[in-house]
Parts: C-alpha cells; sequence; structure tokens
C-alpha cells in the first residue's frame, strides 16, 4: 500500500494536526506513525479504521488509490466542472454519500457528466 503514507500524512496535515496529536487520538506511538507515513509498516484493519475516524475520511480511501476525495490533487475544482459555490458544495456532499454507500467512484463520474449535460441543454444541472 504505498499510497497510504502519503494520504495518511495528507489527511493528517489538511485537519491541522500533528503526528503527536494523531498519534494521541487513536492511541498509538509517534514512531509509528511515522512507520505509517513512510510506508515502513501497514495499519491492521482495526487501527485503519480508528485513523479514518480520527482524521474524518473513509478507511477505503487511505488504502485504495481509486478512490477520490477532495483531498486529492486529482479531484476536480469547481473551474473544471464549471459550477458556483452551492453547486460545489453539493457535488462535494454527492461524492460523500457515494464514497459512504460503498459504491462505485465511477458513478459519480457519470452522474457529473448528467448534469453537465442537462445543464448545457438550459436544465437545472446541480441545482436542486
Amino acid at each position: 500500500m504505498p499510497w497510504l503514507g502519503e494520504r495518511l500524512k495528507r489527511a493528517r496535515e489538511w485537519r491541522g494536526l500533528t503526528g503527536e496529536q494523531l498519534a494521541e487520538r487513536v492511541g498509538i506511538s509517534v514512531s509509528y506513525i511515522s512507520e505509517l507515513e513512510h510506508n515502513r509498516n501497514n495499519p491492521s484493519l482495526e487501527l485503519l479504521q480508528r485513523l479514518g475516524e480520527a482524521l474524518d475520511v473513509s478507511p477505503c480511501w487511505l488504502i485504495d488509490p481509486g478512490i477520490l476525495s477532495p483531498l486529492d490533487p486529482e479531484w476536480p475544482s469547481k473551474m473544471q466542472l464549471g459550477v458556483d459555490g452551492k453547486e460545489w458544495l453539493l457535488y462535494v456532499k454527492l461524492a460523500k454519500k457515494v464514497r459512504e454507500l460503498g459504491l462505485d467512484p465511477a458513478l459519480l463520474e457519470r452522474i457529473v457528466e448528467a448534469l453537465g449535460a442537462e445543464r448545457k441543454s438550459g436544465g437545472p444541472g446541480f441545482r436542486a
């Protein structure tokens, strides 16, 4: 899982946590957090769950490079989607729900494409 360390560190920094703070939240040593972030060790399933909860990310996102979240550089920006602030929030909520339900992330891409096509044809697009 070479991406685990990178994603763990990205989520920790995005949440504004130090290694010490994350270690305290999940009940492990700072050195173990460092080992995980440098891909020198792999967490147990239980620890993976605790890390996800502490960082407010899906444990699946930590270990599956096929799952994207707003923390990923590949995540589309508002400009790429051609949406305003309200539409962006709706998109983020939709993405979170897709992840929570364990649905295929490609489903989100298909939904976005359909909504974009609807918007171009004069429909509401992302607007509820």
